[in-house]
């Protein structure tokens, strides 16, 4: 046979029923050669399944086959079916032996579908630009120095290990962490000591109106039926219904005075610095 379809694996949502039915269109011989994984779409965990267990394969000649799955899977999981093909030689011709056209093409059709598999796990792979230099040493260091270490690279664009950021970010201390690990808002202001209601007044319009009131001599703050007003003199007078004769309230008004705040006619006046 020919192979003209170069892909090697296939994917779909799972539909929450069993007996779900996969098809892929790249070629077999056998159904060994097929893997399905499961993957949570929102996580990226994985589960491997097991042929006959968790799943069957049926081959459709030279063009595909479907897989056909077991067990239910929910919409929350992707299903990966790929073909892995091993990478052993079984043809043996013998000198002077009859000439298999059939045997030989299979072996051929082997050898392209595993390049086909290479071909895809290459493409997916980190890869320098053909227009880099050849001279570049791209290799890895060893698995000791790349233990709990950093993959960086050097001046020359090729990879190196280093045991901490750069040096030009900045260090988080041991402080700083438990404030980034914080999950929420209201976490990290727990952390920070400002926990509203706690540490902190929630915001409040009226300590607003007052915080923004001008500290003049002489000033009381009163209500005017919408917001807190810093009021003297006339004006004054008028909101608290003192008479325009004195400036001093009607002694018989007043029921209550600690030297800073007068309870006057229901209203509590508190003197301006």
């Amino acid at each position: 046979m020919t192979v003209s379809n170069t892909s090697s694996r296939t994917s779909a949502i799972g539909t929450n029923a069993a007996s779900q039915e996969i098809a892929f269109s790249f070629p077999i011989t056998a159904t060994s050669e097929i893997v399905v994984t499961a993957r949570v779409t929102s996580t990226g965990v994985t589960t491997n399944m097991t042929e006959t267990t968790d799943y069957t394969v049926s081959i459709n000649g030279d063009s595909g086959g479907t897989v056909t799955l077991v067990s239910a899977w929910a919409t929350t999981y992707t299903i990966f079916v790929e073909r892995v093909t091993s990478a052993t030689q079984t043809l043996s011709p013998q000198t002077g032996g009859t000439f298999s056209a059939a045997n030989i093409e299979e072996s051929l059709d082997k050898i392209t579908r595993i390049l086909a598999e290479h071909s895809d796990k290459l493409d997916r792979c980190l890869a320098v630009p053909n227009t880099d230099a050849t001279t570049l040493d791209m290799e890895m260091d060893n698995s000791v120095d790349r233990a709990s270490n950093y993959l960086a690279f050097d001046a020359n664009g090729e990879p190196t290990v280093v045991s901490a950021v750069a040096p030009d970010t900045a260090t988080i201390t041991a402080w700083a962490e438990t404030l980034l690990d914080d999950a929420t808002s209201a976490a990290a202001r727990t952390t920070l000591g400002v926990a509203i209601g706690t540490d902190v007044q929630a915001y409040d319009a009226d300590t607003e109106a007052i915080a923004a009131l001008a500290k003049t001599d002489s000033n009381l703050i009163v209500g005017n039926g919408t917001t807190w007003v810093a009021e003297s003199g006339s004006t004054l007078r008028t909101s608290i219904g003192c008479p325009a004769a004195t400036d001093t309230p009607l002694i018989s008004q007043i029921v209550g005075y600690d030297g800073a705040v007068v309870m006057y006619d229901n209203a509590i006046l508190v003197y301006g610095a």
